[in-house]
């Protein structure tokens, strides 16, 4: 990659704001931001930058993939990535909500953009069980580490979202006072 392409794009990730979850997926009872949302945030800075965007769906060794160009109007040099689309079901209401979701992600992953995955388990035919607030509980005091706290409160966001903000705040306390506890060891 040639340094000016890089500088230009170095520019445009640096310009783009953090994503907002904007909508809230009621099977799992998480928020997310929508493909609106991502495309909303990025779209007018893409163009301010000199680049312009777009995606397609296409074979690529017979199956399904979303392919994603962001090409740079001042020398047509491009950056290509893929995703695949995988819809369960063969209606087509599945297949576009594949292509939503695969369409949403690889611009997530693009532009490094940040947010939780609402419904990759809806995708891929798996059912995530929330977590009452007990069980969440219990999870964060048995960390045994740092990294195993961060990861079990990753793992967990969307059991995390629906609690009511009461129930919030003693799970997040439960947290800071296991990691605190962690520190000292």
């Amino acid at each position: 990659m040639k340094q000016e392409l890089s500088e230009a794009l170095f520019s445009l990730f640096a310009s783009i704001e953090p994503l907002i979850k904007n909508s809230e997926n009621p099977y799992f009872k998480a928020k997310y931001a929508d493909l609106g949302a991502v495309l909303n945030i990025i779209k007018g800075k893409v163009k301010d930058h000199g680049f312009f965007l777009y995606q397609t769906v296409e074979k690529i060794e017979g199956e399904s993939a979303l392919v994603t160009f962001l090409v740079w109007t001042k020398t047509g040099e491009e950056i290509r990535t893929t995703y695949p689309v995988v819809a369960i079901k063969t209606d087509p209401q599945a297949y576009g909500s594949a292509v939503t979701y695969a369409r949403r992600y690889a611009l997530q992953n693009l532009f490094g953009l940040n947010a939780e995955d609402d419904d990759a388990e809806k995708a891929c035919g798996k059912e995530k069980k929330l977590l009452t607030k007990k069980e969440l509980s219990e999870l964060i005091f048995s960390a045994e580490s740092i990294e195993k706290l961060k990861s079990l409160w990753t793992q967990n966001m969307a059991s995390i979202n629906r609690l009511k903000q009461d129930d919030l705040n003693e799970v997040e306390s439960l947290k800071n006072t296991v990691r605190h506890d962690l520190q000292k060891t």
